[in-house]
């Protein structure tokens, strides 16, 4: 990013980076340490005013959670058995650049499975939309409040048909907009 950027546009300028993953167990064996090292270290964010991330973070393994489930799986992941930190690597990122952090793309299918690959559209072949609101909920209860959180947007994409899989259901509506009240 140059300074053309800055000169010629007066907005906020923000740069969207993938969600990752670590694991707790043999991190350097696994390389799982050197990809989110070099992310974090990305210079790119020196430039921005916000960093943002499409949040689609492996949370769980199971094909349901409980609100609880999922709070906890953000303090450390239960896929795999990995114990990510999604949280604390989330402040690290933020702390590092001295930048809020805003989640660019918050989203999951309205299905079975959403928290164990949020990014897929068709985890399970069973709807749940209290499954999907329980995914907000959970990143509600842990992100809302903290400081560095600059808030998010919501993914929905596709076509309209049965399948709308990331719009948000009735239930994860009501999650969404009570956030930030």
């Amino acid at each position: 990013m140059s300074d053309f950027s800055r000169v010629n546009y007066a907005g906020l300028i923000t740069y969207k980076t993938n969600w990752w993953y670590t694991a707790k167990w043999d991190p350097q064996k696994d390389g799982q340490i050197e990809p989110y090292t070099k992310k974090i270290n990305n210079p790119v964010f020196a430039k921005v005013d916000f960093i943002s991330v499409a949040a689609y973070f492996e949370l769980t393994d199971k094909d349901t959670n409980t609100v609880e489930d999922l709070v906890s799986a953000l303090q450390s992941t239960l896929i795999f058995n990995r114990q990510q930190n999604v949280l604390n690597e989330l402040y690290n990122l933020s702390t590092r650049w001295q930048k809020p952090v805003f989640f660019g793309e918050l989203g999951f299918p309205r299905r079975n499975k959403a928290a164990v690959h949020p990014w897929n559209p068709l985890p399970s072949d069973i709807i749940n939309d209290q499954e999907q609101a329980n995914c907000f909920q959970a990143y509600k209860e842990v992100f809302e409040m903290v400081n560095w959180n600059l808030g998010f947007s919501i993914f929905a994409i596709g076509k309209i048909d049965e399948n709308k899989n990331y719009y948000p259901s009735d239930q994860s509506i009501r999650v969404i907009n009570s956030w930030y009240k």
